[in-house]
């Protein structure tokens, strides 16, 4: 007998869990191709059209079943996605047309960084600029046009490298007060002995003690690491004689505006359009680039920056909203639903056995959402304000949970969105660099360290108790001895 059907729903020939068909036919197929080394983000977007038409066909209302793909498709996040992905196309390609990369890649041989010092560097430099601007993703696309042909030109391991990237934007996600889901992760978690919620301030203090050895063992691991698989010294001299160029260097100056912009608390729009304008001016004034260089019409056809970084973009654009028309159908038939709440009833009365469920359910919420961090906080946010309560767990510690898991495994996972937004990044670069190579969507699994070793932190943190905070009389944070399982008494009075 099939599952019953969420009210309103006609659902599914054997029950709604074949609305999870698309997505488990589309994971399996992109691991096996990746796997096969074919990465093709034209090819994922097919895949997942094709497990669209499987699942349809156990659809009893064909109108029902696709009118959930579209609504997953058409979620306002795939907006603002696409208008970020188009934007930063525009100024990815001004800043790889400035020759920004070349800019660093003299500096760094100027300086003798190189290898696994070149690696450590593209992570820190990520990670500065996602803690400034709140967002990951921007960090990415910002980011890898800059830094990633900068790395592997100074002998960095391009898989390494790639990692770093997004090593970085996990860690400004996670830790940058402006980030939305610091935003959110706190937001959701109430206090139980005095009104209002968990304050942004609060808690990015108390998550210092989680972020600061992550942060430190990310920085050692690339230093060892990252270059240990370098190019050849003849051939990584060679790209630095061939594609060094000091006045690239200029183009520093729109990546600080877009820094400062963002710093002064404006959206990743404002600030990638002050970015965008003054890498045209600087460039254009520095004699790197052209004013035609930007638009030009030939032969009946548009050309020029503008235009490439545009177009460039949308295949990217269309495999994540594919990709989210498969995760529409799981909100859509209320699987999420179902799973999130399976996970809260197995909460147990002890502050690790509470922890431990909260833990493992926003785990499994990295797999569900596809990657998306955002997400993951807004599902799990309820669930573990009020499994987090049973054990008297202070809202700065449940948030501080929440939000370290939804930064960690979902960066990582080969299906998931992440990988994909830095080969689409790096893709238009090859014709720029052609030393560089595409990063498979299995690179991150082991080599993105932040995410891993948050994750396993906050493991260690439930288990040992590590870090926790009990919510005492007011509001106050109550800490316990390390090791212990019990609510300690003043807690209770």
């Amino acid at each position: 007998m099939g599952t019953p059907e969420p009210a309103g729903k006609i659902g599914f020939r054997s029950g709604k869990w074949f609305a999870a068909l698309p997505f488990m036919f589309f994971v399996v197929a992109a691991v096996t191709l990746s796997l096969k080394g074919v990465m093709s983000i034209a090819l994922m977007s097919v895949i997942v059209i094709v497990g669209w038409l499987l699942g349809s066909a156990f659809a009893k209302s064909q109108s029902e079943y696709w009118g959930t793909v579209l609504e997953g498709m058409s979620d306002s996040s795939i907006a603002l996605v696409a208008a970020i992905f188009l934007i930063v196309g525009i100024y990815g390609k001004i800043m790889s047309a400035g020759k920004v990369a070349q800019g660093l890649i003299y500096l760094g041989a100027s300086v003798h960084l190189s290898g696994g010092a070149a690696c450590a560097f593209t992570y820190i430099a990520s990670a500065v600029f996602a803690v400034a601007t709140g967002t990951s993703l921007g960090a990415v696309l910002t980011m890898v046009p800059v830094l990633y042909p900068a790395a592997v030109g100074l002998g960095a391991n391009p898989m390494f490298a790639a990692a770093a990237i997004v090593s970085g934007a996990a860690t400004g996600d996670h830790f940058a007060p402006v980030s939305d889901t610091t935003i959110i992760s706190s937001s959701t978690q109430r206090f139980r002995r005095r009104e209002g919620f968990a304050d942004v301030g609060g808690v990015v203090k108390s998550r210092m003690v989680y972020v600061i050895p992550v942060c430190l063992l990310t920085i050692l691991g690339y230093l060892v690491l990252g270059g240990g698989k370098a190019l050849d010294p003849e051939v990584s001299a060679r790209i630095v004689n061939d594609f060094s160029y000091a006045p690239g260097l200029f183009m520093l100056i729109p990546i600080l505006v877009v820094l400062f912009v963002a710093m002064r608390g404006r959206t990743i729009f404002e600030a990638l359009t002050c970015g965008t304008v003054t890498g045209a001016v600087v460039s254009v004034a520095a004699g790197i680039l052209k004013v035609e260089d930007f638009f030009s019409i030939s032969s009946g056809t548009a050309k020029g920056i503008i235009v490439d970084g545009v177009v460039g973009m949308f295949p990217t654009v269309v495999g994540v909203m594919t990709l989210m028309g498969s995760i529409g159908l799981l909100k859509g038939y209320g699987l999420m639903d179902e799973i999130t709440a399976w996970l809260s009833s197995r909460a147990g009365s002890t502050p690790r056995g509470c922890e431990m469920v909260m833990f493992w359910m926003v785990t499994a919420l990295n797999f569900l959402l596809m990657g998306s961090t955002t997400r993951i906080t807004v599902v799990g946010g309820p669930a573990v304000d009020e499994i987090g309560s049973i054990a008297k767990i202070h809202p700065y510690r449940r948030a501080n949970i929440l939000d370290a898991v939804a930064n960690s495994l979902s960066y990582i996972m080969p299906w998931h969105r992440w990988p994909f937004y830095v080969i689409g990044a790096v893709t238009p670069l090859l014709s720029t660099y052609p030393f560089l190579t595409v990063p498979r969507v299995t690179d991150f699994l082991l080599t993105a360290f932040y995410p891993i070793l948050i994750w396993v932190m906050m493991l260690l943190a439930v288990i040992t108790g590590y870090g926790r905070q009990f919510e005492g009389e007011g509001g106050a944070v109550v800490r316990a001895p390390l090791f212990s399982n019990s609510i300690p008494d003043e807690v209770h009075r």
